[in-house]
């Protein structure tokens, strides 16, 4: 055995005595403690001139991320006073906040979906999907209805990767949620709270399950518009550049473009609504904007659809948020971001119409593993002894 060869088998030797000591822990640690082990384990196997290449490049990103962040700090007053004075950020008016009260007052639903791959066989990506209605009498009401979807079940997709069968996956589940949006619709509410925007998804696809989708959403959002009911879409996780975008367009900031172009809009608008925020106890919001830069929205207007959209942010402790609103009304923008602001209770990060939906349908890794599970079960335990044909390979993604 060469020097090389050697190197390389005292390594795995290494790397595999420190798995089985480092796995034989975990029985006794908390679900934190145990994860901090595996993330030990999976750095010790990394190859050494790899793990310190990638240390060096973290380094330097990590230098160049605390710049930005000393940068947008410095500048942070004098940014917060142009945007006010440009009206990007505008305050709710206590007119606004009482119409958000007395929304509140009225039936309404929350909407949600959910999906989580569980497993693959057979060339098949199984996928637990669901989705929910929520609906409250009030925003005062402790026992809102909670209606699934009939097509809440597992269904499965024979694409050639799973991110291809995780992205049917996800417009199967809009499908549903979309459905629950036309049963809320029936039920005589006034406005509703989906979790997610409405012009979902985002980006256009050549492909019969996204046009039939657009369709369908469409067709269920303009029926809420002759019906004079409100629908509103929380973008919990906000991404991208949409709102830095369209700051490129103002002349009078122009000092402030290297800035914007080295940020997204999470990491931007944390720190205005923050540092406004610790200034004074208001509800503060983006100027209403038509979302032209998402892709799919065209697909949407082409249909008779048009949505607004604006940021906002409740607290220092919460991060910022993006909704969208139809019908595409200024002032129900207004009314919105004070609605969001008083329906996110203290400990709590979103709008709690909005999480009662989100964990009233929400499939979990576990949840979906084990039905996976239960699924291949059902294989008889001699399979090894069947005929070459009828064998079958399995694995849990």
């Amino acid at each position: 055995m060469n020097y090389v060869s050697s190197a390389i088998y005292i390594t795995f030797l290494n790397n595999y005595f420190y798995d089985v000591m480092m796995k034989s822990k975990l029985n006794n640690l908390s679900e934190e403690e145990a994860r901090e082990i595996i993330r030990k384990i999976d750095v010790s196997k990394t190859e050494p001139q790899l793990l310190v290449t990638l240390i060096e490049r973290a380094i330097s990103i990590g230098e160049e991320v605390v710049s930005d962040e000393e940068t947008l700090v410095s500048c942070v007053d004098e940014l917060a006073s142009s945007l006010r004075a440009s009206d990007i950020i505008e305050v709710a008016t206590d007119v606004a906040l009482k119409k958000a009260r007395d929304m509140l007052e009225m039936p309404f639903a929350s909407v949600d979906g959910s999906y989580f791959l569980g497993g693959y066989l057979h060339g098949m990506y199984f996928f637990p999907i669901s989705a929910v209605c929520v609906q409250f009498k009030n925003f005062n009401d402790t026992n809102p209805v909670v209606m699934y979807s009939d097509e809440t079940g597992i269904y499965t997709f024979d694409d050639v990767d799973s991110r291809s069968a995780s992205f049917k996956a996800s417009l199967r589940m809009l499908q549903l949620e979309t459905e629950m949006i036309g049963k809320a619709l029936n039920n005589d509410v006034r406005f509703i709270m989906v979790d997610g925007p409405l012009v979902d998804p985002p980006k256009k696809y050549a492909i019969s399950e996204y046009r039939d989708l657009i369709n369908l959403r469409t067709e269920m959002l303009l029926k809420a518009l002759d019906n004079h009911i409100k629908v509103i879409g929380i973008v919990k996780r906000v991404t991208g550049n949409l709102l830095l975008k369209s700051l490129l367009t103002k002349s009078e900031l122009r000092n402030f473009y290297p800035l914007f172009r080295r940020y997204t809009d999470r990491g931007f608008l944390d720190a205005i609504f923050t540092y406004l925020l610790l200034n004074e106890s208001k509800v503060f919001y983006t100027k209403p904007m038509f979302p032209r830069s998402i892709p799919a929205y065209e697909d949407y207007k082409s249909k008779g659809l048009e949505v607004l959209t604006s940021f906002t942010q409740v607290s220092i402790t919460t991060p910022p948020i993006r909704f969208e609103v139809i019908p595409p009304d200024e002032n129900l923008v207004e009314t919105v971001a004070a609605l969001v602001s008083l329906t996110t209770l203290p400990s709590q990060y979103y709008a709690m119409p909005v999480m009662i939906a989100h964990e009233k349908c929400l499939i979990r890794e576990g949840l979906a593993k084990t039905l996976f599970q239960e699924i291949i079960s059902h294989f008889p335990n001699n399979i090894s002894k069947l005929s070459k044909l009828l064998r079958f390979k399995y694995e849990i993604t």
